[in-house]
């Protein structure tokens, strides 16, 4: 065995491994990073909302059985700078808010690791990007988050941004929730961006930071002026024309119902 041009090799070897296992800047400068989670979390005038239960809605019962949306273009801010968190996801509650320990804890959504440092806002797009909103689930693989059938309508060539579905006392008796309602909003002019100021998100090194992002339920569910919506008035919304006003306004709804 020639033993110089083993050595020679096992250099090279070493030298490709270092340069492949570090982060590095356009101008050479090691980038140290570290991770994030966002939690969300779906409340009932400030508490853990479960699926199925009942709640008061203007002196009438009524449940929430779905309620679930797309988030895009997750990303942390720091000046005139964006780190990315994540470009696509899919919130359900569905797999969390069945009990009141999941409610509580919510749906996490990582990313891939962030420059260390301070950042002073968050925002994310509520639906899927005119690009991808382009696209339909035979484009993505499976266990994407864009190729699930049930979450694209063929009518509309859009995805399904949000979904919030339940059923209501339409009657005045309580013992049976008789009516349905389904408010699914999607097409591109309903696609909405949210944005969080003024904020001190520190990613440190060997920490996992943690941000929890609420959603209030009952204001996804109002009129312009505030008032909640009158079931039976407002009707289902499900369809590209026919549903006036609602789309867009529950599109702004889910904007105004996030907190930190």
């Amino acid at each position: 065995m020639n033993y110089r041009y083993l050595s020679i090799f096992l250099l090279l070897a070493s030298i490709t491994l270092l340069s492949t296992s570090c982060e590095k800047e356009p101008d050479g400068d090691v980038v140290e990073s570290s991770n994030i989670e966002v939690r969300f979390r779906a409340l009932i005038d400030g508490q853990p909302m479960v699926l199925n239960e009942r709640y008061d809605y203007n002196g009438k019962d009524f449940t929430i059985s779905s309620l679930k949306f797309y988030i895009s273009d997750l990303v942390l801010v720091k000046g005139a700078l964006e780190a990315n968190v994540k470009e696509i996801d899919f919130v359900d509650f569905g797999t969390s808010n069945t009990t009141a320990q999941g409610a509580a804890d919510g749906v996490v959504v990582g990313g891939a690791s962030i420059p260390l440092g301070t950042y002073d806002g968050l925002k994310f797009g509520l639906g899927v990007p005119s690009d991808l909103n382009n696209e339909d689930p035979t484009d993505f693989s499976s266990n994407h988050p864009l190729g699930a059938d049930s979450e694209y309508w063929l009518a509309w060539d859009s995805y399904i941004f949000h979904k919030v579905e339940g059923r209501y006392d339409g009657d005045n008796n309580a013992n049976d929730l008789e009516s349905s309602y389904v408010y699914h909003v999607g097409l591109d002019e309903n696609f909405r961006e949210k944005t969080f100021s003024n904020l001190e998100i520190e990613i440190a090194e060997d920490n996992t930071a943690q941000v929890v992002i609420d959603i209030e339920v009952r204001d996804l569910m109002r009129e312009a002026n505030g008032n909640a919506f009158d079931f039976e008035a407002v009707g289902n919304i499900h369809s590209a024309t026919g549903d006036g006003s609602y789309p867009g306004l529950i599109a702004d709804n889910w904007v105004n119902a996030f907190s930190l």
